[in-house]
């Protein structure tokens, strides 16, 4: 019967057939431990146990920044597959996650494939995966922003550093990508929610980070699914803001700037061949060059204090250019001619219109809001609007005086995250 259950295909069809009769439950239950890792390993890939078993343990409970530490040593101090007891729940958990995270990686490098022309290899998808694995796993660690158990220093000594540039780089790459997937869907609420309005929510934009979108994605891969999955507007509101938009400035785009050195003036270009080997150890042992020669070539003009994550790079990072294997990147060339930043982008008229037409929105939102409005709106439809008492999020709006409304807050944090939407708003 053990071995019966130990060639069955996948956690699901395991799980089904556990639950089958009470004889077949037991047995499987009692030896989990034998039966577990040979249908979850052969599922998801022996390659990549190590990322989703420390994911999977970076999942459990609520983290102090000790225990944050110690997990760190012993997890990012070597690649290794940590040593465990595999469960039926615990596989469950580990294959939903992956197939989340299989479905972002294929659907990143698919799109970004006719940048390299090429067909997708294993060693390129794996990469692909494995970086949204550690953004998964920095979302577990660090994505409560009300209470962060690190100063972005300290994520720079204790997680970062176990990185190569070019491995934060794809760190970067993901990032930038589920950024750019909940874009339309957040630029709807920004523009046509009533609540969005009193808030002043800005549109999100490639080319800068947004403190509400990143509050939403700090909340990982599977609140993201669920948001790209869900279909019509109140759907999608209810999973974008449970109680109210709430904003950070302290996620992955700033700790990711946070991971590079103080500059020193020199330019990687003029690095010897042993300062280049020094620069950090890779985490993963790839045997492809791929990754590190793309790096090395956007990088040749740039100090180390934008090794990763800099501005004039975020072309490159959009088709995951750290990704993609020697071979592929050969195919068309790119690594033969000088990379060039591109020209300063130049705010254009209809920007300008855009803006204007942004700040008309949000002033006749926050009237609607303070009338006790609520829901859709556009300049066009205002049949939409549904009427509730009026209130001010986050706080309770007071009398007026001289002109000035006052407001009353019923937690310390929830006064620091209205003045950091105050500030957002002024930049």
């Amino acid at each position: 019967m053990l071995g019966i259950l130990g060639s069955i295909a996948d956690t699901r069809s395991l799980v089904a057939i556990t639950c089958s009769c009470t004889t077949i439950y037991k047995i499987s239950i009692e030896a989990q431990c034998q039966v577990v890792p040979q249908v979850l390993f052969r599922e998801i890939g022996i390659e990549l146990v190590p990322e989703a078993a420390a994911v999977l343990q970076s999942s459990k409970g609520t983290w102090t920044k000790t225990a944050v530490l110690k997990f760190l040593k012993e997890t990012l101090g070597e690649r290794k597959l940590l040593s465990q007891r595999w469960t039926l729940a615990d596989a469950a958990a580990v294959t939903r996650l992956y197939h989340q995270v299989k479905q972002l990686a294929t659907d990143f490098a698919s799109e970004s494939s006719h940048h390299v022309d090429s067909t997708i290899s294993n060693s390129e998808l794996n990469r692909f995966q494995c970086a949204f694995y550690r953004f998964e796993m920095y979302c577990n660690l660090f994505g409560d922003l009300k209470h962060p158990v690190l100063s972005l220093q300290e994520q720079k000594d204790t997680f970062f550093s176990n990185f190569s540039p070019w491995e934060n780089e794809q760190l970067a790459c993901v990032y930038g990508y589920l950024y750019r997937l909940l874009m339309p869907d957040f630029n709807e609420m920004a523009e046509h929610n009533i609540v969005c309005g009193e808030m002043s929510v800005d549109y999100a934009e490639p080319s800068k980070p947004n403190y509400y979108l990143e509050h939403i994605l700090s909340r990982g891969i599977e609140n993201i699914c669920s948001i790209i999955r869900a279909k019509g507007y109140e759907e999608k509101y209810t999973l974008f803001y449970p109680d109210y938009p709430r904003a950070s400035g302290r996620f992955l785009s700033e700790a990711l700037e946070t991971a590079n050195d103080l500059d020193d003036g020199r330019y990687l270009e003029e690095y010897t061949s042993d300062e280049i080997a020094n620069i950090a150890n890779p985490y993963f042992q790839d045997p492809d060059t791929g990754p590190f020669d793309a790096w090395q070539w956007a990088h040749q003009w740039t100090t180390r204090a934008y090794f990763v994550n800099s501005d004039p790079r975020l072309s490159l990072r959009d088709w995951g250019y750290v990704m993609w294997d020697r071979s592929s990147l050969d195919k068309i060339g790119i690594l033969g001619e000088d990379w060039e930043e591109p020209d300063a982008v130049i705010q254009t008229d209809d920007e300008v219109r855009r803006y204007q037409q942004r700040e008309a929105s949000l002033r006749r939102r926050r009237e609607i809001f303070r009338k006790g409005g609520r829901g859709w709106w556009s300049f066009e439809d205002e049949s939409r609007i549904i009427l509730e008492v009026p209130e001010s999020p986050p706080g309770k709006t007071m009398e007026k005086e001289k002109g000035k409304e006052y407001r009353s807050f019923d937690s310390l944090e929830e006064a620091k995250e209205f003045l950091l939407s105050l500030e957002i708003q002024e930049s």
